[in-house]
């Protein structure tokens, strides 16, 4: 049974990290990379980037099933692809490990202030962690309470347990 794994969750919750190492544990997995898309949308209003970059990630991932690659997708809720990619995920029987990375607002914003002084307004990340609370079914690891190692170990658990 073919694996889609997505990774999802506030900014600097841990993601391109997480999925950086992950991608290196699971070298097989066919990789979307949703947060390079919209970089090289670059011209684009940044509302137009989200929206493009995400119908683009949703495009290759069903490409992939088509073929019945295992799949690691950064950046996509589970929400986006079982309501998108439903037919795909019942008709080639992948199973889907939605996880949802978190850390608590105040180690979010100390994360992003560390990884860029001159980055977005603190109040911007306040709105997009506010907007990007867990769903029913993905699995949440707080990055926060493990050191990224145990984070990993958490998600290469579910991977190799099913």
């Amino acid at each position: 049974m073919p694996t889609l794994i997505t990774v999802n969750g506030p900014m600097a919750s841990g993601k391109s990290t997480l999925t950086t190492l992950l991608r290196k544990e699971l070298a097989d997995y066919a990789y979307v990379d949703r947060p390079n898309i919209k970089r090289g949308l670059r011209a684009l209003e940044q509302e137009e980037k989200r929206k493009l970059s995400k119908q683009a990630a949703l495009y290759l991932t069903r490409l992939l099933m088509e073929e019945g690659y295992d799949i690691i997708v950064e950046e996509i809720s589970a929400v986006s692809i079982r309501d998108r990619l439903a037919d795909m995920i019942e008709g080639k029987g992948y199973r889907i490990l939605p996880f949802r990375l978190h850390a608590p607002l105040e180690v979010t914003l100390e994360r992003e202030r560390q990884r860029r002084p001159q980055g977005p307004l603190l109040d911007r990340v306040r709105e997009l962690y506010d907007g990007l609370q867990p769903t029913e079914g993905e699995i949440v690891i707080d990055t926060s309470a493990m050191r990224v190692e145990e984070s990993l170990g958490v998600m290469l658990e579910h991977v190799y347990k099913g």
